[in-house]
């Protein structure tokens, strides 16, 4: 029986109504039609009434490999967050593939136009054969989380392809999509458990991006206290942007003291943007903000704190301890794959992100 889903969106002009029909797909799953304006009652609606509507997950394709002409408009969007204008000089460099002193435009609007220029030049397209291989990892994704963290396979996946000398060729989040450069690519297509990992782990960062405050709890067990910086710290020491955690406003608390380990760009020998990573303690100003101190010794608590997770990078901001630990939760609950070398308190952390997680992932109204 074909059944239609039924919108209501209530306006200066009153209720307007729009239908969308669901595909039923070889996997048995309902896919939805890409949206057209045609299709839609669009008497009554006004404009962002109806991006609401296209934008809704419901009317979204389930899976969309972006062109290059979409990604190039994506690539540089700062609807979600300031991943140009917020760039330092040394990371608009190490994005694009810059020599450590190779000039940057200093007028914002020269700036601008550079970064979405270059952004724009590391678009590729998919090919056939990757939309086929991330195609059937989603769907296998789908099959081993629906059930307990279903948010995973029903919020929509969008990709973008990009040259490997974009961001040196990292998997990475930017609003709702996800950017996959050919050597991972490549990987993903010869080893099907690192890519379900892969795409957990990168879709984690799309519901935290759209969803933080359900992570809140979770990123406090794990040993981080929220904080304010005071406007222009992050700038000041060159640090570098993680487009996954773009805010840097979670500090690692052991006992009264509160720290963090952030990301510095230098110039290296060789002409290159480089990566120093730094602990540093805050100082807390009357105001409740925050200034980033000295570098200090990364001693035996924060070992400890450290050795707790069941990884070796990834410490600096809770939306990747999170995801990191999505990987090993996949394994042992999905997979059943059994690590034999986790110490109790890695299991604990495991035992923590697990009971989140069913919280965190649901969907409402379920």
């Amino acid at each position: 029986m074909k059944r239609a889903i039924l919108f209501l969106l209530t306006g200066s002009a009153g209720l307007a109504v729009a239908w969308v029909e669901p595909v039923i797909t070889s996997h048995g799953h309902p896919y939805l039609k890409t949206p057209n304006l045609d299709r839609l009652a669009v008497e009554g609606l006004h404009d962002t009434q109806r991006d609401t509507v296209i934008r809704s997950p419901l009317v979204m394709d389930r899976v969309r490999f972006h062109s290059r002409d979409e990604g190039r408009k994506l690539i540089a969007d700062e609807a979600w967050e300031p991943y140009v204008t917020g760039a330092s000089d040394d990371m608009l460099r190490f994005s694009i593939g810059l020599k450590a002193d190779d000039p940057i435009p200093q007028q914002a609007k020269t700036r601008t136009r550079l970064a979405q220029q270059k952004y724009a030049e590391k678009v590729l397209e998919f090919t056939d054969t990757e939309k086929s291989v991330l195609t059937k990892l989603v769907c296998r994704l789908q099959k081993l989380t629906g059930q307990d963290w279903p948010c995973v396979s029903r919020l929509p996946w969008h990709f973008v392809k990009v040259d490997s000398s974009f961001c040196k060729g990292m998997a990475h989040t930017r609003g709702m999509s996800i950017f996959l450069s050919p050597k991972y690519l490549e990987r993903i297509s010869n080893n099907e458990s690192y890519g379900l990992k892969l795409l957990l782990h990168e879709k984690l960062h799309v519901i935290q991006r759209l969803n933080g405050g359900r992570f809140e709890s979770l990123y406090e067990d794990y040993g981080f206290q929220k904080i304010k910086l005071v406007d222009g710290e992050l700038q000041r020491l060159n640090v570098a942007q993680n487009p996954d955690a773009l805010n840097v406003d979670w500090a690692i608390q052991l006992g009264d003291s509160l720290s963090l380990l952030i990301t510095i760009l230098t110039h290296g020998t060789g002409g290159e943007v480089e990566f120093r990573t730094e602990y540093r303690k805050l100082i807390k100003q009357s105001d409740g903000t925050y200034t980033i101190g000295a570098t200090i010794k990364r001693d035996d608590a924060f070992k400890k704190w450290q050795e707790s997770f069941p990884f070796r990078v990834g410490h600096d901001h809770p939306n990747e301890v999170s995801a990191y630990l999505s990987g090993m939760l996949l394994d042992s609950d999905c997979l059943e794959i059994e690590n034999t070398e986790l110490t109790e308190s890695q299991k604990n952390r495991i035992d923590q992100t697990r009971r989140a997680f069913r919280r965190a992932l649901r969907v409402d109204g379920e």
